[in-house]
């Protein structure tokens, strides 16, 4: 717990990403859906180079969801 609370002004990043990935979802959501959007390709030329099926999509949940993991590790120890 205290090697957590050291680095509590570093966590800020990740609650003011949190608070502004939804609407930041949205947006990509928009933008995906868009007729001339580049970002399809650009997906899966990433995806190709690194060898992963994770999408933009599924990169930008990764600080969301890992936010959570750290309470849990917390509560256990």
């Amino acid at each position: 717990g205290e090697v957590f609370l050291s680095h509590e002004k570093a966590m800020k990043v990740y609650s003011d990403y949190v608070q502004g990935y939804d609407a930041a979802r949205k947006a990509l959501g928009e933008a995906l859906d868009a007729p001339k959007c580049m970002l399809g390709p650009f997906d899966v030329a990433v995806q190709k180079k690194h060898g992963t099926k994770l999408g933009i999509r599924d990169v930008l949940i990764m600080p969301v969801q890992r936010v959570p993991r750290y309470i849990l590790l917390l509560r256990v120890n």
